[in-house]
């Protein structure tokens, strides 16, 4: 019977941790995905995209865009409407923080394989 005891593996937490040298955390990581693959989008739309409500995605893109990783600029066709883009600095950052996410994820395949017994 495979070993299937031990603490917790924590998603979110692995990825903050394999994260931490280049200064973001996970959900920082995946907002700079999603801006540099669909673009400038409203605030609302990026929520979505992360399953994340719109006002918790505003306040989390306070300090990306502090860095000047991100801009968060009214829109210029409804003026009701922020939207979001990343920022040549963004796209540096995130192109540094690939390896420790890839390194991420494989200590997270390498604990539940060895989980399972395999």
């Amino acid at each position: 019977m495979p070993n299937r005891s031990g603490p917790p593996v924590y998603l979110g937490a692995t990825y903050d941790k394999a994260l931490a040298p280049v200064g973001l955390r996970s959900t920082q990581f995946s907002t700079l995905q999603k801006l540099h693959s669909e673009g400038e989008v409203t605030i609302s739309h990026l929520a979505d995209l992360i399953a994340m409500d719109r006002t918790t995605m505003a306040s989390h893109l306070k300090p990306l865009a502090r860095e000047g990783l991100v801009t968060v600029e009214t829109s210029a066709t409804d003026r009701r409407a922020r939207v979001a883009a990343i920022t040549p600095e963004g796209a540096a950052r995130l192109k540094e923080a690939l390896p420790p996410a890839a390194g991420g994820a494989d200590s997270l395949r390498e604990e539940l394989r060895r989980r399972r017994g395999g």
